[in-house]
């Protein structure tokens, strides 16, 4: 029987060495000089974090956005009028649970029907939505948020929270008839707060069209109303906030009217909200 060849010492030690590099290959360096630095945008990488969209300008009546001029060429634009409920709930000190107003628009895809399969696409081409944080936070709670007083969060250049609906998909047709129609969807969107965007994936939101007649009351023009919820974790944007060391998350609930009519021209005027416009002076109090 022939005898297998003895690997010399210095063989033995390579094939040894190497082994180990082997194992060790793929394991994170414990060594402080090479470990990954951490981003600036906490959390958020990997997370779904997305590139900025352009925001939508506020109108001078400070009752609407103007819509994106690449959004405005997608179809009719639906303008938010007001909310049927618009909720924010969490753990935030000084968080107004009602806040408004909030903003926003929505182009939805027409025609909105299904192809020979049964299969629909998405029933929002575009869109957008905003609120300014001092709707959303009490002036006294928002204080110690302000980068000019030591706090995580630049007004002056993020004075808003922004939603910019990107998509709508698994979209099934709930209802069709001769005054309108209805569909549930997954709508992806991305939000933005503090300078980063993320997106969010909002299943089961319920989108329906109604002309005049059949619409809210008091409300001219033909009308979609949204429904969905969401939950916003906090620690995607920020590192701290004032009053915890961990940011919460924050669940969102909106039922929403649209309408192809703005609220500038609405008659009458859609009930003027308590806050001040983004940008706007509070007013005055009698004295």
């Amino acid at each position: 029987m022939k005898k297998r060849a003895a690997i010399p010492a210095l063989g033995r030690k390579l094939a040894l060495t190497a082994l180990a590099s082997l194992s060790l290959a793929g394991q994170p360096s414990t060594d402080p000089a090479h470990s990954p630095r951490p981003s600036e945008a906490p959390a958020a990488a990997g997370l779904g974090q997305r590139p900025n969209p352009p925001l939508a300008k506020v109108a001078p009546s400070g009752l609407s956005l103007r819509p994106l001029d690449q959004h405005r060429k997608l179809g009719t634009v639906y303008f938010e009028i007001r909310p049927n409920s618009f909720s924010v709930a969490g753990p935030v000190s000084g968080l107004r649970t009602s806040p408004s107003p909030l903003l926003g628009y929505a182009v939805p895809r027409t025609p909105v029907e299904a192809a020979g399969n049964g299969s629909m696409g998405s029933v929002i081409a575009a869109g957008q939505f905003q609120i300014a944080w001092i709707s959303l936070l009490s002036e006294e709670a928002l204080a110690p948020w302000k980068s000019t007083n030591g706090g995580p969060l630049n007004l002056d250049t993020n004075p808003m929270i922004a939603v910019t609906v990107r998509n709508a998909v698994d979209t099934r047709q709930l209802s069709r008839g001769e005054f309108g129609s209805s569909y549930i969807c997954t709508l992806i969107a991305d939000f933005t707060i503090n300078g980063i965007s993320i997106e969010s994936i909002m299943p089961e939101t319920v989108i329906s069209f109604s002309r005049q007649d059949a619409g809210a009351a008091g409300v001219k023009g033909d009308q979609m109303t949204l429904r969905t919820k969401c939950t916003i974790r906090l620690k995607d944007f920020f590192t701290t906030i004032p009053g915890t060391q961990t940011p919460p998350s924050i669940d969102i609930s909106a039922d929403l009217i649209l309408s192809t009519v703005p609220p500038e021209a609405q008659s009458p005027a859609p009930a003027q909200p308590s806050e001040p416009a983004p940008g706007e002076p509070p007013p005055s109090t009698p004295k």
